[in-house]
C-alpha cells in the first residue's frame, strides 16, 4: 500500500480530448508492461485497480466536476465502487454532481480479489476493502465460508452504478431473463439492479467505415459486389503469417 507516481498525458483524437494514464517512468512499475495488451507479465487486477484510482485521483486534484463517469467490464468496475465510497461528496470527496454508468461487455470474466488485496492495490487502508465484503455489495457468494472470501469487482460495479448498459437490447434480455448472467443471476434478479439495466446496440459510423469506399482497404466490396472481401481476407492472412485459406 502506498503512493505510486503517475503520469497523465493529454491528446486529441478525432476531435475528442483524451487523457492517457500510466505509472511514471521513474516509478519503475511493472504494471501494464509486457508483450501483450492483456495478460502481460503483471498482475492485471492490481493494474486495473491502480488505473481506476489514478483516474479518479487525478480528476479530483484537477478541480473538475464531471457530469458522468462511464466504466466498463471488470477492469473498471472498481471505479463505480470507490467513486461512491471515497470520491463522492457524500463520502467526503470532491465530486458533487456526477453519476455513474457501467457497461457490461463480457460476463465471462468478473474480476475476483480478496478484500485486503482490493484495498492494498488501491493504496488504501484494509478497512476500506472490508466495507465491500457483504452479499448486498460485492461479496462473491461462491466464496462464502471459504478462507478467504473474495470480492467480485463486476458485482460491485452492478450494485454501485446508477445505470447499467449492455451491448444490445437482446443481450440485456438474455442477462435478465435467460441464462447469460451465469452465477451473477441473483444480482441481476435484485429489483434495484434489474430496473437500471438497459441494452444499447453497438454501432459504427457507416460513412467512415464503409468498405465500399474505404481507401485503406486493399480491395473494396459491398453486399452487392462482395468479391473484394475475399481479397481483403487473403491480404490479412498473409500479413499475419497465417495459411491462406478461403474457408478458414
Amino acid at each position: 500500500m502506498g503512493a505510486l507516481p503517475t503520469s497523465v498525458f493529454s491528446a486529441t483524437i478525432a476531435g475528442v480530448n483524451v487523457l492517457l494514464v500510466k505509472p511514471a517512468e521513474r516509478a519503475r512499475s511493472p504494471l501494464f508492461r509486457g508483450a501483450r495488451i492483456y495478460g502481460g507479465g503483471y498482475n492485471e487486477t492490481e493494474a486495473y485497480l491502480f488505473f481506476c484510482r489514478a483516474c479518479l485521483e487525478w480528476l479530483s486534484q484537477s478541480g473538475a466536476q464531471p457530469d458522468i463517469f462511464h466504466f466498463h467490464d471488470w477492469q473498471q468496475a472498481a471505479g463505480c465502487m470507490i467513486y461512491w465510497e471515497k470520491y463522492h461528496v457524500s463520502a467526503g470527496g470532491p465530486f458533487q454532481r456526477a453519476s455513474v454508468v457501467y457497461t457490461v461487455h463480457n460476463l465471462d470474466s468478473t474480476g475476483e480479489v480478496r478484500a485486503d488485496e482490493f484495498a492494498a492495490f488501491l493504496g488504501l487502508e484494509a478497512s476500506f476493502g472490508a466495507r465491500f465484503g457483504h452479499v448486498d455489495r460485492a461479496l462473491d457468494e461462491r466464496t462464502i465460508g471459504h478462507n478467504p472470501e473474495r470480492l467480485s469487482l463486476m458485482k460491485g460495479g452492478l450494485v454501485y452504478a446508477a445505470a447499467v448498459t449492455t451491448v444490445s437490447p437482446t443481450y440485456a434480455r438474455e442477462i435478465l431473463t435467460g441464462g447469460a448472467s451465469g452465477w451473477l443471476r441473483p444480482t441481476f434478479a435484485r429489483p434495484d439492479v434489474a430496473r437500471k439495466v438497459r441494452g444499447i446496440l453497438n454501432g459504427i459510423d457507416y460513412d467512415e467505415w464503409d468498405p465500399a469506399s474505404d481507401a485503406f482497404l486493399p480491395a473494396n466490396y459491398s453486399a452487392q459486389f462482395p468479391a473484394g472481401k475475399a481479397v481483403c481476407k487473403q491480404y490479412l492472412q498473409r500479413g499475419l503469417g497465417l495459411d491462406v485459406d478461403p474457408s478458414a
